[in-house]
């Protein structure tokens, strides 16, 4: 019976959350509630992210991007607000603010692969190859067995004229099974057109 009333209870608080983000008196309450604990802070934040969702599936990008800026100033430290933010700013077209973000993602979570991944695609988008060449470095120093990383540093330091550096990526891709170079072949057009 607990179990159930425990249910009921997320249940209400979900719809309760669903109800704040349709209407326009969450950033109202959140403007004059200002958090006092960590705890608080947090779940502010994640009530702003909420709210940057559903404004996004609005198509009100504006206002989103600054629901997550506000997000991540009252979590600085954690990654996800950055990075949902970093990759906002990358389907706006604004690659400055979404390097910015995706290297703060990066920095606060030092052992995501992923976060140094995106970061490194923006970087090749805003001509910046090295950058890109040294941070996928750290995300194949992060993952080893990451085939797609692999390929993707051969490429940058092809295409930086290092072929000394290339080749043990080359090496690593070419002992690849058949099914690993279907997946390298399927996502190098994917993950570059979708940066």
């Amino acid at each position: 019976m607990r179990v159930r009333r425990g249910k009921q209870r997320n249940n209400k608080s979900r719809d309760n959350a669903l109800a704040l983000l349709n209407s326009d008196s969450l950033s109202l309450c959140l403007k004059r509630a200002p958090a006092s604990t960590d705890g608080e802070q947090r779940q502010q934040a994640w009530m702003l992210y909420l709210m940057a969702k559903a404004l996004c599936a609005r198509g009100e990008h504006a206002q989103a991007v600054k629901q997550l800026e506000l997000a991540c100033k009252l979590a600085p430290e954690d990654p996800f607000y950055h990075f949902e933010l970093g990759e906002l700013y990358l389907k706006l077209q604004h690659l400055e603010k979404a390097a910015e973000h995706l290297e703060a993602a990066m920095l606060c979570s030092p052992l995501d692969d992923y976060y140094h991944a995106r970061f490194a695609a923006v970087c090749v988008r805003l001509g910046r190859l090295e950058k890109a060449a040294e941070v996928m470095e750290r995300a194949v120093k992060l993952r080893p067995r990451n085939a797609f990383y692999h390929y993707l540093l051969a490429k940058l330091y092809e295409s930086l004229n290092m072929p000394e550096l290339a080749e043990p990526h080359k090496n690593f891709i070419s002992e690849l099974d058949s099914y690993d170079l279907i997946c390298i072949r399927l996502f190098q057009t994917v993950w570059m057109g979708y940066t």
